[in-house]
């Protein structure tokens, strides 16, 4: 009997221990600093607007911020302005956010949503302008969002979000954002539990 508490009790400690882990996605992160080199890896999607324009949009997400870059098009528009992005996640929570841009060739980003707050969310972001008129270059733009504008009451939780951009283009974006630990905790947790019993059902054949 007192083998089965000691087996438990340690088993139930570990569990303690793994369930705070932390799992973060595999590839490298991103820093705002106007470069845009960390984008390279990053999943895409294209928005078509009128008169040719292709924009392109990037995204990655860590367990606080989405960060989003945007690529205008070299023909049709190419200048990154205020635009307006709409979300709506898988628990019906929807609004929409204000991208204010600075006029400078390398000016900074801020985000509002006005329906909640006159204060930005984040004013870390970059516009770097390009020529716009070579056919080649273009505004470039990176920045983040918190994510508890989106979480709400689902902290600590993945969410499906869903993404518009309707001055670039009618396609959106839609991806999983959050954290994933309360799940992997609770995984390895179970897993652990089971190998304990597995070995302790066979020490016991042993014996």
């Amino acid at each position: 009997m007192k083998k089965i508490i000691t087996i438990i009790s340690v088993l139930l400690i570990s569990v303690m221990f793994l369930y705070p882990l932390k799992v973060y996605a595999a590839d490298s992160g991103v820093t705002l600093d106007g470069y845009f080199d960390d984008w390279i890896d990053k999943p895409s999607q294209k928005l078509y607007y009128w008169q040719g324009a292709v924009h392109t949009v990037k995204w990655y997400s860590d367990d606080k911020d989405l960060y989003l870059y945007i690529k205008m098009a070299t023909v049709g528009g190419q200048q990154l302005n205020n635009y307006t992005i709409t979300y709506s996640d898988n628990n019906g929570i929807q609004g929409n956010l204000t991208i204010q841009v600075d006029r400078p060739s390398k000016g900074r980003i801020s985000i509002y949503n006005y329906s909640m707050d006159y204060r930005p969310f984040s004013t870390d972001g970059y516009v770097v302008r390009g020529s716009n008129s070579d056919g080649k270059t273009s505004d470039q733009g990176e920045f983040r969002i918190p994510l508890t504008i989106f979480q709400k009451d689902s902290k600590d939780q993945m969410i499906t979000l869903n993404l518009g951009f309707p001055n670039l283009g009618n396609q959106g974006v839609a991806f999983q954002v959050g954290s994933t630990y309360p799940y992997m905790g609770v995984s390895i947790g179970i897993l652990i539990v089971a190998s304990g019993f597995f070995i302790y059902r066979r020490k016991r054949k042993i014996e």
